[in-house]
């Protein structure tokens, strides 16, 4: 199969092979860049002879030792590319006004501008960068999904946590117009996010999507693009089995609906996609390798050739988060005396009076 290893003449993105093509999205930051190698080798090992793996980055900025290291991912393979797309322009025309937070980058809204990036496929694959594949993507990219417009899974965590606090079943109802049934039948995770680009070109989705992100509600997003996608695609969700986005078990799972935890339990014995989403006690894999599920990341993590240095880079941004923990806490210690001192100084100054 003939490869097409950059873009057009026009820039614009096109199929890299004519047949069996499999459109395949990620988006990243400097920061993730290496972490992503994970998922990349963990995809491209579960890949078939028979299909062309066309792989596409999203970014606004990455070090070119980032970008030679992601493209070369595609030597491994015959039957795969591995594109790097520049969305500097939709970064120049919207930051500022789409709600990011210190974590969450504008990088999340990528997600938002497929069928404009897209325009030239059927449909397209969105992974986040902290998943790994243990199943050919071929087969969930072949999902007849019919005209609904993108295909997922339902977001149990936050299902879950939404049955128990009343805060969270109030801000979908007033943010989202979701009430307790709907959040419940109808709330997917976008980790994982098979988008039909026809279907969203036809309906204007991602002019809908971009709207909407734009309207940002007072008190912001409790999770931005996800809750925006789930506003908008409401009523056209595919829902997948939840094996193509499989949370690591955790004790959150007691507090299911009975259905729902069966559902937990059942696609954690034969996971098609692993999601290292954040849980109660859990936190990612890089970070604590005792996360459940952690050793399947590792067991990929420990191929790249770079091995070494996402062990060092790691180990020193724990070594700096505990650091700095422990920075604050001496100072809000601080703090807390001075302001003591001062109350007690205050006291002695009123007595003398």
């Amino acid at each position: 199969m003939e490869k097409q290893p950059s873009l057009g003449e026009d820039g614009e993105l096109k199929q890299a092979a004519k047949k069996n093509n499999i459109a395949i999205c990620y988006a990243t930051d400097e920061k993730y860049a290496s972490l992503l190698g994970v998922s990349l080798l963990s995809l491209l090992e579960h890949a078939s002879p028979g299909n062309f793996y066309d792989i596409v980055v999203l970014y606004r900025w990455l070090s070119e030792k980032s970008k030679k290291r992601l493209e070369s991912f595609a030597q491994t393979a015959p039957n795969a590319s591995i594109r790097l797309y520049d969305m500097g322009a939709y970064v120049e025309k919207y930051e500022g006004k789409l709600m990011v937070r210190a974590w969450w980058g504008i990088e999340i809204w990528f997600k938002i501008f497929l069928a404009d990036v897209f325009r030239h496929y059927s449909r397209v694959l969105m992974l986040d960068v902290d998943t790994i594949i243990e199943e050919d993507v071929a087969k969930l990219c072949r999902t007849r999904m019919g005209n609904q417009w993108v295909a997922g899974c339902r977001d149990l965590k936050i299902i879950r946590i939404t049955r128990k606090n009343s805060d969270f079943q109030a801000y979908y109802r007033n943010k989202l117009d979701f009430d307790e049934q709907t959040m419940h039948e109808s709330y997917i995770n976008v980790g994982v996010l098979l988008c039909n680009i026809r279907e969203w070109k036809k309906c204007e989705v991602g002019k809908k999507l971009v709207q909407t992100a734009l309207n940002v509600p007072e008190g912001g997003w409790r999770f931005p693009e996800q809750d925006v996608l789930n506003r908008v695609c409401h009523g056209h969700i595919f829902f997948l089995d939840q094996a193509w986005d499989t949370y690591p078990l955790d004790n959150e799972v007691v507090e299911c609906a009975p259905a729902d935890a069966e559902a937990w339990k059942k696609a954690c014995e034969k996971p098609r996609i692993i999601h290292y989403v954040n849980g109660a006690g859990l936190s990612k894999p890089w970070i604590n390798p005792g996360t459940p599920m952690g050793e399947r990341w590792w067991s990929y993590a420990r191929k790249l050739p770079y091995y070494e240095e996402l062990l060092y880079t790691n180990i020193c941004a724990i070594i700096r988060g505990e650091m700095n923990k422990k920075i604050t806490e001496q100072a809000n210690r601080i703090t807390e005396l001075e302001k003591a001192l001062t109350e007690l100084g205050t006291s002695q100054t009123e007595q003398k009076n």
